[in-house]
């Protein structure tokens, strides 16, 4: 379960940086018709989203870090576990 969710977020990421070198290598060979301001918007856009994709990519996959936010803003119930502890007697 661990490994496909940690699979999961490298292929997010990974995409996010393809989509980026696309754009590059779309622009060079003049295949996209944007003036520079339109390249540099889309381009400002998808550096934006790669620049912040960690942070929630972390939120959505961290079953802890999840259950702390829920907790801190009253979403979720605070699990305590009570644990109790037998005294032993010995005989002698």
């Amino acid at each position: 379960m661990r490994e496909a969710r940690l699979f999961t977020m490298s292929t997010i990421i990974v995409g996010v940086q393809l989509v980026v070198l696309l754009l590059f290598v779309l622009k060079g060979a003049n295949l996209l018709q944007f003036t520079f301001d339109q390249f540099y918007m889309v381009y400002n856009a998808i550096s934006d989203l790669y620049a912040s994709i960690n942070p929630y990519l972390l939120w959505i996959f961290s079953d802890s870090l999840r259950k702390y936010i829920l907790q801190r803003f009253g979403l979720a119930k605070a699990n305590k576990t009570i644990t109790s502890v037998t005294p032993m007697t010995f005989v002698v």
